[in-house]
């Protein structure tokens, strides 16, 4: 069983870590317990990954809302838990893997109650609030991109894995992704981009910042690389007779680009070192 979700740093691993899975052992049950109206679903319905069933409960987050928020926020998460405990009696699971926080708090207060081991992944360097109470007190095993996090869960079983990539990501090729986004390869590309939650004031942004960088006439070309939030970028835009290109990337993008400014995102962030994009 797999819940992640709030953010695509959340749920982009679950999904690399589920394909891996299905891949590795095929007569595997995999299912996906999500947050009702949460941002999860529409990323895994679009991912190509199967999984045998997807759920949803209540939660919501505490940290950083009004005092009316986190009231609302505990009655849904106490409801979460129950709805959470009738699913695991009824599923099953061997192992809850678990990425993401406030969202699968509930899925892993079920499954510690009926003491089925879980397994956190933690994207950052120091975890956030919910990923290091559940850590601390929930988790069998926690599995952390670097070897630094092992500080924040003293005396737990840290194993340092590094980032879960997808194999979309990993399978990508420069000479792909120039034609794919119908770059010049002679000229320079500068990929910008946001995290899932940050993409819309940046995508918004990027339009002024090609007719400024068109005016430089340098040749340069800028990719508006936000992947989590289509919806929010503008639409194509061409400076100067072309000088200057800002249109909307996918997964090839993180492997064409010779410079990258990042905001936020694990997912668009760790592909870039693996392909040898300077930051």
């Amino acid at each position: 069983m797999i819940s992640a979700g709030g953010t695509g740093g959340g749920v982009y691993p679950a999904l690399a870590v589920a394909g891996a899975l299905r891949r590795l052992y095929s007569d595997l049950t995999l299912t996906f317990v999500g947050a009702r109206g949460d941002m999860a679903r529409d990323l895994v319905q679009r991912a190509n990954v199967t999984f045998d069933g997807y759920h949803e409960v209540l939660a919501g987050p505490l940290h950083g809302i009004s005092r009316r928020g986190q009231i609302a926020s505990a009655v849904k998460i106490a409801l979460g838990v129950v709805q959470s405990l009738i699913l695991a009696i009824r599923l099953r699971p061997q192992v809850l893997f678990l990425t993401g926080g406030w969202v699968g708090f509930p899925m892993a207060a079920a499954c510690w109650l009926l003491r089925r081991p879980i397994v956190i992944y933690v994207p950052d360097i120091e975890p956030g609030l919910t990923l290091k109470l559940l850590g601390r007190y929930f988790a069998h095993t926690i599995a952390a991109t670097v070897p630094e996090t092992a500080a924040f869960f003293p005396g737990k079983r840290v194993v340092t894995t590094g980032y879960p990539l997808r194999p979309e990501i990993l399978s990508a090729s420069r000479d792909e992704g120039i034609q794919a986004l119908g770059l010049d390869p002679a000229r320079k590309t500068l990929l910008v981009f946001g995290g899932s939650r940050g993409s819309r004031s940046i995508n918004t942004a990027m339009a002024q910042v090609a007719q400024m960088a068109g005016q430089l006439g340098d040749g340069r070309q800028v990719v508006d690389g936000d992947l989590a939030d289509a919806a929010s970028a503008p639409a194509p835009v061409e400076e100067d007779g072309g000088q200057v290109k800002l249109l909307q990337a996918g997964d090839g993008a993180l492997a064409e680009e010779e410079g990258e400014g990042a905001g936020r995102g694990h997912e668009q962030m760790n592909p870039l070192p693996r392909n040898g994009v300077p930051k």
